[in-house]
């Protein structure tokens, strides 16, 4: 775990990569284990539910092609129950699919002591408002992607992207996150569009690569198992990898957070002036002696969410 909170200071695409996965190997029990809660239970639904049994009947094409055709024909069943309960159990966890592992990014950048049930208590004081920027989100790409308006919703994603750091740090509601994320991306947008870009594109391959990899190679070669030991297998496999690789995209949007700020507010100045003050041991005046008032002139004021 990090001794300390994250050194402020504007951040270069790479030096911001290395920051992420410095950050994610110094706590991954942490971020493993946020995502891991957050990705069992919705695994465990769709075993219940029969999902597998798609990837298993695909799968069997490879090792037995006869099998394939018979079960083809009749096709895989599901679990109308499970399947209901896999859509509401969704539902009900979106805050915290969204902002946990960003909230546990938070803490470790600023120092404060965590663990998996403080991640998910503090989200939880912010669940209705951390739901309020998703479904707004959400509506906005809705209207305009089914309008075939891709490059606007895209530009409005990234300006919107610091909208969960936003509600979580300072305070603030829905409405006010997006409109504060879009005043921090302002003049930023296309730097932070390649950054998120990458994130991507690793986090993709790393996922996809080792699901299709250990899940796909095992469960499509290795003989003498049914379509539903396969198929579970497969799901497992790719379930895990990407809750594992899944703490990347929120480590970055957290450190872009506080980069933004650095570079448009001297973030990091303000810090450092308010710890300076902190540690000024005050002298005691002479009695009788006329003490002048203070003034905030030596220390810019805080912004909107503090320091952090």
């Amino acid at each position: 775990m990090r001794s300390g909170p994250l050194r402020l200071r504007p951040l270069q695409i790479s030096e911001l990569l290395d920051e992420t996965f410095r950050m994610y190997r110094g706590s991954f029990a942490l971020f493993a284990g946020v995502s891991l809660a957050l990705t069992i239970p919705g695994l465990l639904l769709n075993l219940l539910t029969g999902n597998y049994k798609t990837f298993g009947l695909f799968l069997s094409v490879f090792s037995d092609p006869a099998a394939f055709s018979r079960q083809a024909g009749i096709g895989p069943d599901f679990n109308l129950t499970y399947l209901l309960a896999g859509y509401a159990l969704i539902l009900l966890v979106v805050p915290f699919t969204a902002g946990a592992n960003i909230q546990a990014a938070i803490d470790i950048a600023t120092g404060r002591p965590t663990s998996i049930p403080a991640v998910f208590n503090r989200v939880l004081r912010r669940y209705f408002g951390i739901y309020g920027v998703v479904a707004l989100v959400g509506l906005m790409f809705l209207t305009f992607f089914t309008c075939v308006l891709i490059p606007l919703t895209i530009w409005i994603l990234v300006s919107w992207s610091m909208a969960i750091p936003v509600l979580l740090l300072e305070r603030a509601g829905p409405l006010t996150s997006l409109r504060r994320s879009r005043a921090l991306v302002r003049g930023h947008w296309w730097r932070l569009f390649a950054i998120f870009v990458v994130t991507y594109f690793l986090t993709g391959v790393i996922s996809s690569g080792v699901g299709a990899l250990v899940g796909g190679g095992v469960a499509a070669l290795v003989p003498g198992l049914s379509a539903d030991v396969r198929g579970a297998a497969l799901l497992t496999v790719l379930a895990v990898t990407s809750a594992l690789t899944e703490p990347v995209f929120p480590i970055v949007v957290t450190l872009l957070y506080f980069d933004l700020r650095v570079r448009n507010e001297a973030l990091d100045l303000d810090v450092l002036a308010q710890r300076a003050a902190a540690e000024t041991p005050q002298v005691a005046a002479p009695i009788g002696a006329r003490v002048a008032p203070a003034t905030s002139a030596a220390a810019p004021p805080p912004t909107a969410g503090g320091p952090y």
